[in-house]
């Protein structure tokens, strides 16, 4: 009897020590559940302040753009004298017109107007200033130049904020510059000069594209091969002739005293396209192929939709869509030619918007892309 209650004794002892542990264990579990969950929503409140911050940056910026375009009376003193003295320096130019396309931001904007030709859209002219007998020829060219302004950088204050230079005894003024060197994607943080480059961050912010023709109308021209964004101001379209080309197919005067070269470029200017293009397939997911046969449904029984305004079917949304997406249009930081293996990871899943669409897709590292699904942009009202 005292064997057994010994046995017992010992048993009791071990239930209470492993009743203790796992007390222990769930209290610390807990608390690690806790503090995680702190720390989740510390980086979410990050993410969140980011992103306000930026869209604040941007908004101002652009209010500001438009203070300075409306032949404002600066109340600083520097801003007058300075502005004062680059008077005779500085050319304003009003735009003529202004760009309809799908792409409603600078995210998924192609980088190169031939790169998706499914984009189409349309320069709508100011009729104030332009009427049709300005550009009604045009409809005999198959291409033209848009010459526009890349209205959404958020560089602003670095090309037109005055500062004062502390180090000179007059005081004198001077202009910020933008810095010299910037990182195209292509060549992963790599720097290179901005005018080296076609990127947007430009001293001058100024674009200029290849776009074809389509149609010519009473005040607009349907042009497909976009790369602006939605509002972008233009200031001048011009012909796309044989003398552009280098070389070309077409019978044009030779000049013996004028040498021509061949067009040459850098290799990492088209070598990672012409790769990527070739290798990176998109597919969609039942999902989204479901929402987008929806969305096409509501827009055609509702004739103000603004959603599906620039594409004539589902099948050609899936082709501006693949076209878009089949260039990685994810930054450096994002893990741009990169992809995760795991289709459960909902980490590496991103979003674009295109045509009133918001798409959510998923880039995997054997190049497959995944458009997981689609909806109308929550920002936009039917």
């Amino acid at each position: 009897s005292r064997a057994k209650s010994s046995d017992l004794e010992v048993t009791f002892a071990i239930t209470i020590l492993f009743s203790g542990l796992l007390i222990y264990c769930y209290i610390k579990n807990k608390d690690l559940a806790e503090k995680l969950a702190k720390a989740n929503e510390r980086v979410q409140k990050e993410c969140d302040l980011k992103i306000i911050e930026r869209n604040g940056r941007i908004a101002s910026q652009r209010r500001f753009r438009e203070y300075v375009s409306n032949d404002f009376e600066p109340e600083d003193d520097i801003v007058k004298r300075t502005l004062s003295q680059c008077e005779d320096k500085i050319y304003h130019y009003n735009p003529i017109a202004y760009i309809e396309s799908p792409f409603p931001d600078r995210r998924a904007t192609p980088r190169q107007p031939q790169l998706v030709p499914a984009a189409k859209g349309r320069i709508r002219f100011d009729r104030r200033t332009i009427q049709s007998e300005h550009f009604e020829e045009l409809g005999q060219f198959s291409h033209i130049w848009v010459i526009f302004v890349f209205h959404n950088n958020t560089n602003t204050e670095k090309q037109i904020v005055p500062e004062r230079s502390h180090a000179s005894k007059n005081n004198s003024i001077k202009m910020k510059t933008m810095p010299s060197k910037i990182k195209p994607p292509r060549l992963h943080g790599c720097k290179v000069g901005c005018l080296s480059t076609r990127s947007p961050h430009r001293p001058n912010n100024i674009g200029l594209s290849v776009c074809e023709v389509v149609t010519v109308g009473k005040d607009y021209i349907d042009i497909s091969c976009v790369d602006m964004v939605d509002g972008t101001p233009v200031l001048d379209v011009k012909p796309y002739i044989p003398y552009d080309v280098i070389p070309s197919d077409y019978l044009v005067p030779s000049f013996p005293d004028v040498p021509r070269r061949r067009l040459v470029v850098p290799d990492w200017v088209v070598e990672a396209d012409a790769t990527a293009l070739c290798e990176r397939g998109v597919s969609f997911s039942e999902e989204a192929l479901q929402s987008l046969n929806d969305l096409a449904t509501k827009s055609k029984e509702n004739r103000k939709s603004v959603i599906l305004r620039h594409s004539e079917s589902v099948h050609h949304l899936q082709q501006l869509v693949a076209q878009v997406l089949r260039q990685d249009i994810r930054g450096v930081a994002q893990g741009r030619g990169g992809g995760t293996e795991d289709e459960r990871d909902r980490s590496g899943v991103y979003t674009c918007r295109l045509d009133g669409v918001e798409f959510e897709f998923k880039t995997y590292s054997d190049a497959r892309v995944e458009v997981l699904c689609a909806r109308p942009i929550a920002s936009i009202k039917e």
